[in-house]
C-alpha cells in the first residue's frame, strides 16, 4: 500500500498517479473559519483509494476509483476537521 499526502499549504490543485492501493491524506489545512476548496486530479490505474475519514461524501459513500482520469473537489471550513468531497469528473479523456 502507498500513501499520498497532499500539503494544502502548497496550492489548491493536486495531481498524482497511484501505483497500487493508495491511502490519501491531507496536511496543513487552513485556519478554521476560512472556506477553502481544492481539486485533486487522479490518473487512476483502477487501484483502491482510501480517503481520510474526515471526508464526508454524498450519500455517505466514497466513489470507487477507476482506471481513468478523475477529478475530485473538496471544501473545508473548519480547519480540516471535516472535508466535503465530491467526484467532479469521471472517465475524462
Amino acid at each position: 500500500a502507498y500513501t499520498q499526502t497532499l500539503d494544502l499549504s502548497t496550492g489548491s490543485y493536486f495531481q498524482f498517479t497511484p501505483s497500487g492501493a493508495t491511502t490519501v491524506s491531507f496536511s496543513n489545512a487552513p485556519a478554521s473559519g476560512l472556506a477553502t476548496g481544492f481539486t485533486v486530479e487522479i490518473s487512476g490505474d483502477g487501484s483502491a483509494l482510501t480517503w481520510p475519514s474526515s471526508v464526508k461524501w454524498p450519500s455517505g459513500t466514497a466513489p470507487t476509483a477507476t482506471a481513468s482520469k478523475e477529478l475530485y473537489t473538496f471544501v473545508t471550513t473548519d480547519g480540516g476537521t471535516t472535508y466535503y468531497g465530491k467526484l467532479a469528473g469521471k472517465d475524462i479523456a
